[in-house]
Parts: C-alpha cells; structure tokens; sequence
C-alpha cells in the first residue's frame, strides 16, 4: 500500500488544494471547495464497443450469493459496536397507500418538485403542507440498517420496504476524496474514491434497486447533514416483489418517491472513479442481506463511473477492469 503521504499528494494533483477538513458533520461550505477536475456526462450504453463488458451473463459466469466475502474487518465509525439488526417489526404499508398505475404516478412527477441541495427549508414548508413526513427510496450505505440507524429514526425504518426505481441508473461516480472520510480507509489507487449516486434519466428501462421508506419531517435535517451535495428528486418506485415487467402499467402497484441524486456532470462526481473498497463492501453487504434473488439482480443493475460497466461485470473480473482502467488513466493523467 502507498505511503499515506504520497497518497494525499496524488490527491492534491488530482482535486487541487483542499483546504479544508471534513468535521464529522459535513456542512455545505466546507464541502463546496471540493471540485473535482474529471466533469464528464455518463456515457450511454453502446456509445464505445466492449462487447465483453456489456454481454449477459452466461450460466456458467452468474454471480452466485456466495461469491461475495463480507468485509468483517471494517467497522463504519457512526456505527455502534452492537451489530443487531434494528430493522425489526416491520409496519404494514396503509391500505390508502398502495400505489396506482404506472401512467398516473408518471404523470404525477410534475406534481413533486424538485429540491436542490442544500434544502433546509423542507422541514418547515412540509409542515406547512400538513405533511409528516416523505417516501425516499435509499441505495448505497443506506441500505445497510446500521448505517441508516445512525441517521434516520427508528419509526422510519419500520417502514423499509424493498424496491425499484424507474428512469434510475445507480452509478459509482460520485467523487469523495478519502481526506474528507477517512473512515473508509485509504485506497490504494487514488481514483479509487467513488460512492454512489444516480442519473434520473425518466427512461423505464433504467432500474435502480434499494430501499423505500417513509421519512418523517424531523429526519430531514439529519439525512441533510448526512448526504451533502444530493438533491432530493421526484421517481416512479414499484414493490421489488412484484416481478419485474410482468406488472400492467395499468394496474395500482406505483408510487412516487424522491430519490438522492448528486447532478452529473458537477462537482460532486466524476466519469473515471473506481468504487472507494470500504464503502463498495458495505453498500455489498447491504445488497447481499437482501436475499440471493435481490443481491442478483442489483449486481446487474449497479454501474461503475462509465455507466455501462456493471457491479456484477466487476465482480467477475476486476483485475481486467481495474488494468484497462489504469491504462486510461496513465493517458488522462498526462496533462495534468
């Protein structure tokens, strides 16, 4: 592993002069003079040729749910020492609260706007709606109840249902400089600084896999402290035990739910990242509680920083991945 020394080093290279130090509450300033030099758009799926990377998976290649190792050795500093799983006694979703057609929540998305970080006046105009509370659907650390408790209330988490999102791509581009969140441990390649984020495209066939919960007004400031850089952006979600596609866009299982999205291209992400490995093996971790059949299917709908690569493609062959990565990177590094 390289020195810690010559590692802050590459990253002053790379992100300029960082001249401040993340407290263990980001706050807004401090996080606005990251800016990260590689802004790129997401490149759509058949924009460059690598038939390799983007055919499915053969039989013989399926990631299994065995195939991932958990990453006992790391332990997420907001968590507590009591690995207990908080998410218990899940609530019943309300009966007047169970969806409608895919066209109607559609439609709907022009009735939810947008809200661009930072958003603390959200608390007080919900409450001023005489609304208690919002659906979010969460991906990444998130999922993982240890991590969530740390942020959110427990009433939230009772509400936790598995879920996809449509018009979602969840992609490792959001660009953390593990100065900012050591805890994560140091990488051994500096491009390897990447968290999750997503690109709300509005196209059906774009899948985002996670958690829906029902966030109430007095978790906003906290989720806010927590997710700098996210805007809060309106999606269509279904229930993940519906079958994927084999639902009648005619039929009430729909429902809109804001999501967290960092916008791209910005200063918060960039197109050359590689997954930052502390994080990458809890968000793992978190998918894989999920059950075999959901682990699976996010795999296959998880992207690396490209937006073509997926989780389940880097899994299977990350030294492939991580040398023709660093041979784009010795040519993208020369003129810095």
């Amino acid at each position: 592993m390289r020195s810690c020394i010559l590692d802050i080093i590459k990253q002053t290279l790379i992100y300029g002069l960082l001249p401040v130090v993340l407290t263990s509450a980001l706050t807004a300033n401090a996080h606005m003079s990251v800016v990260s030099k590689e802004l790129s758009t997401i490149e759509e799926p058949g924009a460059h040729e690598e038939p390799s990377a983007h055919e499915e998976l053969s039989d013989s290649q399926e990631i299994s749910a065995d195939h991932y190792i958990p990453y006992d050795e790391f332990i997420d500093e907001d968590s507590s020492e009591d690995d207990s799983d908080p998410c218990l006694e899940l609530e019943p979703v309300p009966a007047d609260d169970q969806g409608c057609s895919f066209e109607e929540a559609f439609q709907s998305l022009s009735d939810h706007p947008e809200h661009l970080y930072p958003y603390a006046y959200l608390p007080s105009l919900l409450a001023d709606q005489g609304q208690a509370s919002i659906k979010l659907f969460v991906y990444g650390s998130l999922m993982d109840c240890r991590s969530a408790a740390q942020t959110l209330c427990t009433s939230a988490l009772k509400t936790r249902e598995l879920a996809r999102a449509y018009g979602v791509k969840t992609i490792y581009n959001r660009s953390v400089p593990y100065v900012f969140l050591p805890h994560w441990g140091v990488p051994e390649n500096p491009y390897a600084i990447a968290m999750l984020n997503t690109a709300v495209s509005q196209r059906y066939e774009d899948v985002a896999l996670g958690i829906l919960l029902d966030i109430p007004v007095s978790s906003i400031t906290p989720l806010l402290a927590r997710e700098v850089g996210y805007d809060l952006k309106p999606v269509v979600v279904q229930s993940w035990s519906e079958p994927k596609g084999s639902i009648s866009h005619h039929s009430g299982q729909y429902k809109v739910a804001y999501i967290l999205s960092s916008p791209t291209p910005s200063q918060y992400t960039g197109a050359h990242l590689l997954p930052r490995e502390g994080y990458y093996q809890r968000v793992m971790e978190a998918a894989k509680s999920n059950g075999e059949h959901f682990y699976k299917e996010w795999l296959e709908n998880t992207y690396l920083a490209d937006g073509v690569t997926t989780v389940g493609y880097y899994e299977l062959y990350r030294d492939k991945v991580t040398n023709e990565f660093d041979q784009y990177d010795y040519t993208a590094c020369v003129g810095l």
